[in-house]
């Protein structure tokens, strides 16, 4: 039988084929979101679409429209039971039915099928604007003018015309993106194509004078400084200090004077990049840097900057600071911080932005997020010690593993992961004199496969460290390796609001307190004496606060075995949680200039009828614009999402 829909009536009035497989395709990329069904059923479904659109075709006879087909789709999911996949559907219609709003009021085409955010970003800080500000080009065209600006260094028309094919696929995919400067500027007159730079400073009145030209210079073009003497995070090693970060690119062996007290690694052939602050949304992004500096400076132009939670930080007198001024984010010089500036640091913009999304392999296993428990357990309970032992039924001897905790579940989660590489049934034991469980292997494969990956030779010792590898994993990975240490060498307070992390390694403490900081959790390190002679100095990195125990919580414990542990840090959450019960002072008005600026219309019905949006959460704001008020757990999140700055 013939067909009798040929087809489709889109929303801006032209006609396209009709296709059957297109709506076998939404419904497959629906189901991706809930898992009801198989392949098969989709297709079932699809036809009964096709067939019931075409009894509609032949009583009306009149072409079908994308909205009846839309229509039709929900009614047949439900009608076969498929509930939540009909809701995820549901809910993909309703998203694109605001992008296309967001498209008609910014009058930029959506030529990619961007989200709201991005298309919202994309516009307003990288499209080209004619001078009464609208945008002069789609999403789409800025990628083709960034392509085809890149490309222009090839030689040939042809290697010029492949490789702007090449980077606009990748860049369109979003599997690479560049920096915002070269978004911007690639092919305009303002040919800055660099958003990272690191200056050098000499003692002498016409270096620093040189300095401030190129910074002023640097930062009119949309560029940054950084400088020597901090810990950073790139893609080159994770996290690292900077000079130690200066050796491994080559050190004085390639380094070329620049100034009179500097000298430069040039770093444009290495790809690189690191995070920095978009001080106009306050959110993180990724940047390319192209040089690294070593420069000396005297004693008095070295400053220390000490803010809440612990947070210690020496550097050079004008490195560059942001702080929150007057509902904005500015900049300001180490030299120019005072007492009650508010330092701008991680916040959760930097998990979308982690710089590493691909898994690592150790001899061909891969490094998933149990490995990386694991390891972090290793790190703390774990030890790796010669085993010799004769009985008159065999002879022992080799390299061991021994795990030990007090608590069997972290045991049995090990025991488990033993298992996967052995196959056997590996027990734990109740040792008489400690009291405590223990759990051993001796298995060739998994007591090497561990030394690997946790570097760890011989006895542990200070320089205990958390591999590189594993900082240069995916985000669930670093989060598995720390719960992996809380599990083991961490306390959860019963009554502080406070959780700590002791170690003997200070190389150990200064990563988890720097990871947290990437994080946005501001931890503090102290050195405890031993009590005892023969005990070793003890280094201690605690997070106190009740929401910052709320974010770790939801960042660690995912991956946490210690039930214990959990269950103490839950109650903390709870207690957050029943602060709901207690009023908010703050009124609706007094917070209305802010919400206003992060985009919430509070003049108009929608903030009446739904929940709406604020930093990365979403909230209720009906009652407390009525005067109802709402509860002070409420109010911490709301102002927490505030101060994220995304959109000042």
């Amino acid at each position: 039988m013939d067909q009798l829909i040929t087809t489709i009536i889109k929303r801006d009035g032209r006609a396209t084929p009709f296709s059957v497989g297109k709506i076998e395709l939404a419904i497959v990329k629906a189901n991706n979101e809930t898992h009801e069904f198989d392949f098969k059923e989709a297709r079932r479904l699809s036809e009964i679409v096709r067939d019931i659109l075409e009894k509609v075709v032949g009583v009306r006879k009149e072409p079908v429209t994308v909205e009846q087909v839309q229509d039709t789709v929900e009614q047949v999911l439900m009608a076969g039971g498929h509930f939540n996949t009909a809701k995820a559907y549901i809910l993909y219609r309703a998203e694109h039915a605001k992008i296309r709003k967001v498209e008609t009021a910014l009058g930029v085409k959506n030529d990619l099928q961007l989200s709201i955010n991005q298309l919202k970003v994309i516009e307003r800080r990288y499209l080209i604007h004619n001078l009464d500000g609208k945008a002069t080009e789609t999403p789409g065209q800025m990628f083709r003018r960034v392509a085809h600006t890149l490309a222009g260094v090839e030689k040939t028309p042809s290697k010029k015309k492949k490789w702007a094919e090449v980077f606009y696929e990748v860049m369109t995919k979003f599997e690479f993106l560049p920096g915002g400067r070269t978004l911007n500027n690639a092919g305009t007159p303002q040919n800055q194509l660099a958003n990272c730079f690191v200056l050098p400073v000499e003692d002498t009145m016409e270096g620093i004078f040189d300095a401030v030209k190129w910074t002023a210079l640097v930062h009119q073009k949309g560029g940054g400084c950084i400088a020597e003497g901090s810990k950073v995070y790139t893609s080159f090693c994770g996290l690292e200090n900077f000079e130690i970060l200066y050796e491994k690119l080559g050190g004085k062996q390639v380094e070329k004077k620049s100034a009179e007290n500097g000298w430069r690694i040039n770093l444009s052939d290495k790809r690189i990049h690191t995070l920095a602050l978009d001080e106009t949304t306050g959110a993180f992004v990724q940047d390319r840097v192209l040089d690294i500096w070593r420069y000396e400076l005297p004693a008095e132009r070295i400053y220390t900057i000490k803010a809440q939670g612990g947070l210690k930080i020496t550097t050079s007198d004008w490195h560059p600071f942001f702080v929150y001024k007057d509902d904005k984010i500015a900049e300001k010089r180490a030299d120019e911080i005072r007492p009650g500036d508010l330092l701008v640091s991680g916040n959760p913009s930097i998990l979308e932005q982690w710089l590493f999304p691909e898994y690592q392999h150790v001899k061909s296993e891969v490094v998933d997020e149990e490995l990386g428990w694991l390891v972090g357990y290793i790190l703390g309970d774990g030890s790796f010690g010669k085993a010799s032992r004769t009985s008159a039924k065999q002879k022992i001897r080799g390299v061991r593993l021994r795990l030990f905790d007090g608590e069997k579940d972290t045991l049995t989660k090990a025991a488990r992961i033993f298992s996967k590489f052995t196959g056997e049934h590996h027990a734990i034991y109740k040792d008489p004199r400690s009291q405590v469980h223990v759990l051993t292997t001796l298995n060739k494969k998994v007591v090497q496969f561990f030394q690997k990956l946790t570097e760890i030779d011989g006895p542990k010792s200070s320089t205990l460290h958390i591999p590189a590898l594993l900082i240069k994993s995916p985000i669930s990975v670093v989060c598995a390796v720390l719960a992996g240490l809380l599990d083991s060498d961490g306390h959860v307070a019963k009554l502080r609001q406070r959780v700590d992390f002791s170690t003997e390694s200070p190389v150990l403490a200064e990563q988890i307190s720097s990871l947290f900081s990437l994080l946005g959790l501001q931890a503090a390190v102290r050195s405890k004496k031993p009590t005892k002679d023969h005990w070793h100095l003890m280094y201690e990195v605690k997070l106190d606060g009740v929401q910052q125990l709320q974010a770790l919580n939801q960042l660690l414990h995912p991956y946490m075995a210690s039930e214990h542990k959990k269950s103490r840090l839950a109650s903390h959450v709870l207690h957050m949680k029943q602060l709901s019960g207690d009023a908010s002072p703050l009124s609706f008005e007094l917070l209305q200039p802010y919400l206003e600026k992060a985009g919430v219309q509070t003049h108009k019905t929608e903030i009446h009828k739904k929940a709406v949006k604020v930093g990365y959460h979403h909230f209720w704001l009906h009652r407390f614009k009525w005067g109802n008020g709402i509860s002070i757990a409420q109010m911490l999140n709301l102002l927490t999402d505030i101060m994220i700055f995304s959109y000042f």
